[in-house]
C-alpha cells in the first residue's frame, strides 16, 4: 500500500494503523462519531493511504485459488440525492 504524509486536505480519507499486531486500513466510515475529530488529526494519524496498491498478481491468483484470502468488507453508505436515492 502506498502512503504519504497526511495533510489537512486528507482528513476525510483513510490511514494505515497497527491493530492486534497487523497493519490495517482504517476508513473514516469505521470511526465512531465520538472519535472522528481524533481520526482527522494529522498529529495522531500521520500517514494517508493514496489508494495505490502494489501487488504480485501471481501470488494473489494462488491465494484466491487456495481460498486463503480473508478480507473484511468496509461499508461506506453514500447519499446521492437524499437518503431515499441510494441506488447510484
Amino acid at each position: 500500500m502506498e502512503v504519504t504524509p497526511k495533510t489537512l486536505a486528507d482528513v476525510k480519507g483513510n490511514s494505515a494503523i497497527s491493530y492486534e499486531g497487523k497493519v490495517q486500513l482504517l476508513e473514516i466510515a469505521q470511526v465512531p462519531d465520538a472519535h472522528v475529530n481524533e481520526f482527522k488529526s494529522i498529529e495522531k494519524f500521520k500517514i494517508f493511504n493514496t489508494n495505490n496498491l502494489w501487488v504480485n498478481l501471481k501470488v494473489i491468483k494462488r491465494l484466491v485459488e487456495a481460498d486463503a484470502l480473508k478480507m473484511e468488507i468496509i461499508t461506506n453508505p453514500k447519499e446521492i440525492n437524499g437518503p431515499e436515492d441510494l441506488s447510484g
